[in-house]
């Protein structure tokens, strides 16, 4: 386990592509919930992982030891930004130990009832921002 990821520089959001918005708000949004879970002195930390047969290390976006849950954080709620979340967990949790960690996705928005649906289809917790704080709608 290692430290999880901080804050990015900020950058120009002038000429910024959508995708380098939705990275902004990503890195934003794991900067406030690891806050938030501090303060509730929860241990959270990243998992480094080293593939064998590679030289690639993957590293995943929070892992809450209190709860035994693993995190993939997103900066925009679409379809696309959704399907890269569970991709993440999926291949992620193969490596996590203790094995069968809750698995959630942490979103800025809720996403359409569609989308919360596929969450919850595949097991999926949810955690989204909303005006005070964070909602979680469970998969079970």
């Amino acid at each position: 386990m290692v430290e999880p990821k901080r804050k990015r520089v900020s950058e120009s959001r002038r000429a910024a592509q959508p995708s380098l918005i939705a990275d902004l708000r990503q890195s934003a949004l794991r900067d406030q919930y690891l806050e938030d879970l501090t303060k509730r002195e929860h241990k959270v930390f990243a998992y480094q992982i080293k593939i064998s047969g590679t030289t690639k290390t993957l590293k995943t976006d929070l892992y809450d030891a209190t709860t035994h849950e693993l995190h993939a954080i997103r900066g925009a709620s679409s379809r696309d930004e959704l399907h890269i979340a569970i991709g993440q967990l999926k291949d992620f949790v193969r490596h996590i130990k203790p094995r069968d960690p809750k698995l959630t996705v942490l979103l800025p928005e809720k996403p359409q009832g569609d989308l919360l649906n596929l969450l919850h289809t595949e097991g999926i917790d949810l955690v989204y921002q909303d005006t005070h704080g964070y909602t979680r709608c469970s998969a079970k």
